[in-house]
């Protein structure tokens, strides 16, 4: 979630994993709200901040970029959106007046949007979103399972990571380390990814 410091609106929010109802999602909203009015401004942007056990917050010139786990983030989280901040920051921190005009022009707001998914997708959990139709042969052989579990499953319309980590689950490994295991795979690039399409709807018998 992205919000401006100064008028504290949302500028961009997306949620990549189901759970999340919209009254928790305004309580987020509103932690981050609190956070922005109690901040001093001569706190050091571009650092990842806890705000509380499940929201971390990073700040720039103009704006803050805030993600929200479900449990606390992990150091490589914090990283990502620190990474994040500084690719949203470099943008907009020189263009305020750009980003306040968003909040009254919906066609600007759409290309903000437009604008940040492919920045959300680089340092976050959207390779997450991909379906893969291949595994390179450089696979290292410790991410040997994965392999097997890809090749175990249909690809007519790629394979998701969630399917990957349920066949290396039934393999015989942990949650954690299948989890773990796929995510590498993935964040490696031994993973090909395909065009993101879906399987052609069933026809009413």
């Amino acid at each position: 979630m992205v919000i401006h410091r100064d008028v504290g609106l949302p500028v961009y929010s997306r949620v990549i994993k189901g759970g999340f109802e919209e009254s928790m999602l305004s309580s987020f909203i509103a932690a981050i709200t609190q956070f922005r009015s109690e901040f001093s401004w001569d706190e050091p942007i571009w650092s990842a901040i806890p705000i509380s056990e499940v929201i971390t917050a990073v700040q720039t010139e103009v704006l803050i970029c805030a993600i929200v786990t479900v449990e606390q983030a992990s150091e490589r989280q914090k990283i990502q959106l620190e990474a994040f901040g500084r690719d949203v920051g470099g943008l907009y921190d020189h263009e305020e007046d750009t980003v306040r005009e968003m909040f009254h022009t919906p066609e600007l707001s759409d290309v903000f949007s437009r604008t940040f998914d492919p920045i959300f997708e680089s340092y976050f959990d959207g390779a997450l979103l991909s379906r893969y139709v291949g595994v390179r042969k450089d696979l290292p052989e410790h991410l040997t399972p994965v392999a097997d579990a890809f090749h175990s499953l249909s690809i007519d319309y790629g394979v998701t990571p969630e399917a990957m980590i349920k066949a290396v689950i039934l393999g015989g490994h942990s949650e954690s380390n299948a989890y773990q295991m796929v995510l590498e795979a993935i964040d490696s690039g031994y993973m090909i990814a395909g065009e993101r399409k879906l399987p052609p709807p069933i026809e009413p018998s």
